[in-house]
């Protein structure tokens, strides 16, 4: 006898699937707040473990630097957001490793990893963003974004996770408070 799964079946183990986004600012509040609104499973990893009696969402706090606490944090997701950044002054130190810590807890968990990333790393373009613009940094900012874009397709093109990456300006959107 074969069981045909539904499309209420095909849902609701869609649904079960845990979905865990790191950092709780504003993209990863937001993100988190969507995925709930969907009925999934929701773990927010962020620098301070806050508390929440919302069904279906989890939060840790811990360093992602930190590859046993990544891999503890990623543990059992389906898919990984990697909606971290630190502030400027302190990307030269952190941006990087927390990147690392974010493909590693993916790649043990066997997660999809959608990774936020800007656009310092076209430096100062004078046409249309496309996906075909050349890589120009014109600053330190942007070299390590394109360190970190580097960090991402490698890890990819190995196998190690499956990665994609959404770049955009942190400038423009609904409700945020550097919106001009």
């Amino acid at each position: 006898m074969r069981i045909r799964k539904t499309q209420s079946d095909r849902m609701t183990n869609q649904q079960a699937a845990l979905h865990v986004v790191l950092g709780a600012g504003q993209i990863g509040s937001r993100l988190s707040k969507l995925l709930l609104a969907r009925g999934y499973r929701v773990r927010v990893v962020a620098r301070q473990q806050a508390t929440s009696t919302t069904p279906r969402l989890d939060q840790v706090g811990g360093d992602m630097t930190d590859l046993a606490f990544a891999e503890r944090a990623t543990c059992g997701a389906a898919v990984v957001y990697d909606c971290m950044n630190p502030p400027y002054h302190q990307w030269p130190e952190l941006l990087l490793p927390i990147a690392r810590g974010a493909l590693h807890g993916a790649a043990k968990a066997g997660a999809k990893l959608v990774a936020l990333d800007c656009l310092y790393m076209y430096g100062a373009p004078d046409a249309p963003i496309s996906e075909d613009t050349p890589l120009a940094p014109c600053s330190r900012k942007g070299e390590l974004r394109v360190e970190l874009g580097e960090l991402r397709t490698a890890a990819h093109a190995r196998g190690d996770a499956r990665v994609t990456i959404g770049r955009a300006s942190d400038f423009l959107g609904a409700n945020l408070p550097f919106s001009v």
